[in-house]
């Protein structure tokens, strides 16, 4: 007869092994895509399972290093078991991912995971220069790989854009250039795609030429076809190359054969007009040049400019921290006429609820006071207006100075605590502050461990109920 210790490890036994999921039981796990796999590109979807487990939350860390978020921080997912991530790298580096997961009452648990990003390199032709007028009907397309690890080329050239209806070079290897014969010389606007393929996978950018103009077609004459514009005023003039025109028309917009901000369908016989109200930004802009031949159907000449540069803050950089509550912001108009400034300064994109300058006149500068010193994003509008024409605006993000930055000095910070009780201590760093509260929890701004409440202007806390299990503290 067995002994009572004996039966009962006998049963437990049994029990174990008819119940073997609760030994076994696999952890979440990342579905997809595929571990160790390359990611799509900029945008990826992740998956996941719970592989028999009860998870009541997930939540998804993406980053560049091991437990980083600075790519993608989910929040509390729920139960749902995927999401979309945008703003991946695509420059070949590795990219971590933190899958956690919390059944109901316990605490966060997490796998991980790393993948590789995609190659997606910005290669443009070096020679000729995108946007420029082609020489004649014969070209040398010159190109390089910037270091990146390229495996074939390919090159089309069309009279639209994505066609190769006047060009296709075919594979062309590892060949950094190719000679093109057979281009349109009637000062066409021509569309090149370069191909290149890095890891079985095709990428592509895209370049805008205006072809020679050869023989008795018309031209545009100023501004120089893939020039950049010099104000928001131009005069366009053209040439009828010894043609018989009827009646001219032009049209100018943000888009290709686009009309959004110049269209006069009658010119007449004259072979100039001036435009005005032309954005000053910086972009592209593309111009329609339409003629009817005598007897004949309407036809049309394409060519693109750039508009002429938008007026710049040049006090501080772009997306930079701000120094202080009182700053000074000073521009340039960068070579536009600009008669009236006007500077907005807000808690969001375009609000002006901490700084409404006025009208500034032909001022370069202003000074701007009260403004936020907690790191908020702080959001500049610079108005600006050319004689007699409309107002126009250019947007600028800072983040505002931080006066008070701070940290534990005991334990120092990424340090390992050494128990589910912990002593904190801190220093005010000869900064003038009323009043302490301290949060302690498993994710960033958590406080299902601790919430103090006020501490008034002591120094120290003791901490209560930490954690034993080796996991994160915040």
């Amino acid at each position: 007869m067995y002994s009572p210790t004996i039966r009962q490890l006998f049963f437990g036994i049994l029990f174990l092994f008819i119940s073997p999921s609760l030994v076994f039981s696999e952890t979440p796990a990342l579905t997809e895509p595929a571990l160790e796999s390359l990611l799509a590109g900029e945008t990826e979807t992740f998956v996941w399972s719970a592989n028999g487990n009860s998870v009541d939350e997930w939540w998804l860390y993406v980053g560049s290093a091991l437990g980083a978020y600075d790519i993608h921080d989910s929040g509390s997912l729920g139960t749902s078991q995927a999401t979309t991530v945008s703003n991946l790298p695509v420059d070949g580096s590795t990219v971590y991912v933190r899958l956690w997961y919390r059944a109901a009452d316990s605490s966060w648990e997490y796998t991980d995971e790393s993948f590789d990003s995609r190659f997606l390199v910005e290669i443009l032709p070096i020679t000729p220069a995108p946007a420029s007028t082609l020489a004649g009907s014969s070209e040398t397309f010159t190109w390089s790989d910037q270091g990146y690890p390229v495996d074939e080329w390919w090159l089309d050239i069309g009279s639209s854009p994505g066609n190769n209806d006047v060009y296709d070079s075919g594979s062309l290897g590892s060949d950094l250039s190719v000679d093109v014969t057979g281009l349109l010389t009637e000062g066409n606007t021509l569309y090149v795609r370069l191909w290149h393929r890095i890891d079985d996978i095709w990428w592509y950018t895209d370049s805008v030429y205006t072809a020679a103009t050869i023989g008795d077609a018309p031209e545009i004459l100023g501004p120089p076809p893939g020039s950049m514009l010099s104000s928001s005023v131009e005069t366009f003039s053209w040439s009828a190359g010894g043609m018989s025109i009827d009646e001219w028309a032009l049209e100018l917009g943000t888009s290709f054969g686009g009309a959004d901000v110049y269209n006069v369908y009658s010119l007449g016989t004259d072979l100039s007009v001036t435009v005005s109200e032309i954005p000053i930004n910086g972009g592209m802009l593309y111009a329609r040049l339409w003629y009817l031949p005598s007897g004949e159907d309407w036809r049309h000449i394409d060519v693109s400019y750039l508009s002429a540069p938008s007026p710049t803050i040049t006090s501080h950089i772009v997306n930079s921290s701000l120094t202080a509550s009182t700053e000074t912001f000073s521009w340039t108009a960068n070579g536009s006429s600009v008669d009236n400034w006007w500077l907005y300064v807000g808690s969001s994109l375009g609000a002006s609820d901490f700084y409404d300058s006025g009208d500034l006149g032909v001022n370069l500068t202003t000074t701007v006071v009260n403004l936020p010193t907690d790191g908020s994003a702080v959001y500049v509008r610079l108005w600006f207006r050319v004689s007699g024409e409309q107002w126009q605006s250019v947007d600028y993000s800072y983040s505002s100075a931080i006066l008070v930055s701070l940290s534990p000095t005991s334990p120092v910070a990424g340090a390992t605590l050494t128990g589910s009780s912990e002593d904190f201590t801190w220093s005010a760093e000869d900064s003038v502050v009323e009043e302490w509260w301290m949060h302690v929890g498993t994710r960033v701004a958590g406080t299902e461990i601790w919430n103090s409440g006020s501490l008034g202007s002591s120094l120290s806390t003791t901490v209560n109920g930490l954690p034993t299990n080796g996991s994160t503290v915040y």
